[in-house]
């Protein structure tokens, strides 16, 4: 990056680093539509899905007997095989959590929540920051016309609009 860079003002850089987290999240929803299902032999919390991200209730459930997975060493998960939800934050039944000592058998729920979701925020940040007038206007330059206004005066002399004292 050349100097013709370095001017751009903070909101510039924060609306890249948005824009650049909302393509990847775009990217992993677009990535996990074809992923139709899984079997875990080892315990986990968070998995990705058709294109959704799902919270597990091991971490917030206990299962029989009181017993909380991370209580238990050694447990295991099935899940069944589910249509993925894209469109909307759905709570349902994934499967069987069960094995580990001490014993730990639950059913498993899971909060799922599209990963487009989480990529609209951002997306809407950035494009927010980056439509912005300042940090696509340089320095010392008209704000109506472009024209370079350094060399003084309180008027454009291309257009005739007011430049401010900071221009």
């Amino acid at each position: 990056m050349g100097a013709g860079w370095a001017w751009r003002p903070r909101g510039f850089w924060l609306g890249l680093v948005a824009a650049a987290v909302g393509v990847v999240l775009v990217g992993a929803w677009v990535g996990t539509l074809r992923r139709n299902a899984w079997r875990a032999g080892a315990p986990g919390y968070v998995a990705v899905h058709g294109g959704s991200v799902y919270l597990l209730s091991p971490l917030w459930r206990p299962g029989r007997g009181g017993v909380r997975a991370w209580e238990s060493d050694g447990w295991m998960y099935d899940v069944y095989v589910i249509p993925p939800v894209r469109w909307r934050v759905d709570y349902r039944v994934m499967g069987t959590a069960y094995g580990g000592t001490p014993q730990y058998i639950a059913k498993v729920y899971a909060v799922t929540v599209p990963i487009w979701w989480l990529a609209v925020p951002p997306l809407v940040i950035a494009w927010r920051l980056l439509r912005r007038g300042e940090n696509w206007r340089r320095p010392g330059f008209c704000r109506a016309c472009g024209y370079d206004v350094r060399g003084g005066g309180g008027v454009c002399p291309e257009c005739g609009a007011a430049v401010g004292g900071g221009d």
